[in-house]
């Protein structure tokens, strides 16, 4: 079973915290008894893991738990996620048993917004250890992963970047079908398919433009304003002029285009084509959808970035671009 982890945290079976000693060096004696589930944080030091443990009743105190531990490198390799200990072990024992990797209940993986199919694939193989060919061999044939029917049969958009927790023996397929399904519920919640009329738009095309959005804002008040820039940009032809698309068909980063890539003949070249690129050229997260779906108001043609928190100034005017473009680009912020 997967589930992606967007509304706290599963704790479930943890036993009653208040029967361990309250001596700071005590121990207990033996394998302990019975399950526990206990969860390792994410970045958890070997302290806080003990810390867990204790408020637990797994071991007596912290100390026993790291005097178990100390020179044992393996306790570094300890990863977040949900275990199942005993009540009351020993130090020595708690330390065995966590490090055994049949205790380990589920492990977590965390896909951030905006990554790629490709990128994606390539960081779930390196959290799961399930081999990158696995992976490639769903992204290859996705029809199993339930699509919604104006996907068009294309993954790339669909992959929903969130924290899921997967089982020791999850496939390539279900922690993808797992996303997909997020995609789905999250399309539900922000409206996408009926809302997309109201921008004039399929839902595929609001889609699309959410991942430019996505790959185009850092700051969260700013996601509706570059969806109204596209919208205005799409209603008078245009062209977007947005790098990330192109940048995405050669699979290089937006600040790697050359001059000479810029001139590439592609439906993702987006300074020389009308219109929206083929495809999403990325897994946006909710907020760039709702901003996608919800554009400001205003007649903004153009945005330039002003400062290195990201923040942009938007505007309709020709001459106003230029002159904040200029500035930009003495500032060394990356608009040449």
């Amino acid at each position: 079973m997967i589930a992606a982890l967007v509304a706290g945290i599963f704790f479930g079976g943890r036993a009653i915290v208040g029967l361990f000693s309250t001596e700071p060096t005590a121990d207990y004696s033996g394998q302990g008894s019975g399950t526990v589930e206990i969860e390792v944080p994410e970045g958890a030091s070997t302290a806080r893991i003990a810390e867990v443990l204790v408020e637990s009743d797994v071991v007596a105190s912290t100390q026993a738990f790291l005097d178990a531990a100390s020179g044992n490198a393996d306790v570094m390799t300890i990863q977040p996620g949900l275990y199942a200990m005993r009540s009351q072990m020993s130090g020595e024992a708690a330390v065995a048993l966590i490090l055994d990797p049949t205790a380990r209940l589920l492990d977590r993986v965390t896909i951030p917004e905006g990554y790629t199919v490709a990128r994606t694939i390539e960081s779930l193989a390196e959290q799961t250890e399930i081999p990158l060919a696995d992976f490639q061999a769903v992204v290859d044939a996705p029809e199993q992963l339930g699509l919604p029917p104006w996907s068009n049969g294309q993954l790339e958009g669909f992959l929903y970047p969130a924290t899921y927790d997967v089982t020791p023996d999850s496939t390539a397929g279900e922690i993808l079908g797992a996303m997909v399904a997020e995609f789905n519920e999250v399309a539900v919640e922000t409206g996408l398919e009926a809302n997309a009329a109201a921008v004039g738009l399929t839902p595929y095309e609001v889609l699309v433009v959410s991942s430019m959005v996505q790959s185009e804002v850092t700051v969260e008040r700013e996601r509706s304003l570059v969806a109204r820039v596209i919208y205005n940009r799409l209603d008078q032809n245009i062209a977007l002029g947005i790098d990330a698309t192109l940048a995405y068909e050669l699979g290089i980063n937006g600040g790697e285009l050359t001059t000479e890539a810029l001139t590439t003949d592609s439906p993702y070249n987006t300074r020389t084509r009308v219109g929206l690129p083929p495809t999403p050229i990325s897994n946006p997260g909710q907020p760039s959808v709702v901003g996608a779906l919800n554009p400001a108001p205003g007649d903004f043609l153009y945005y330039v970035l002003q400062n290195i928190e990201g923040e942009h100034l938007f505007t309709a005017s020709y001459d106003e671009f230029l002159a904040a473009k200029a500035q930009c680009e003495a500032a060394g912020l990356g608009c040449g």
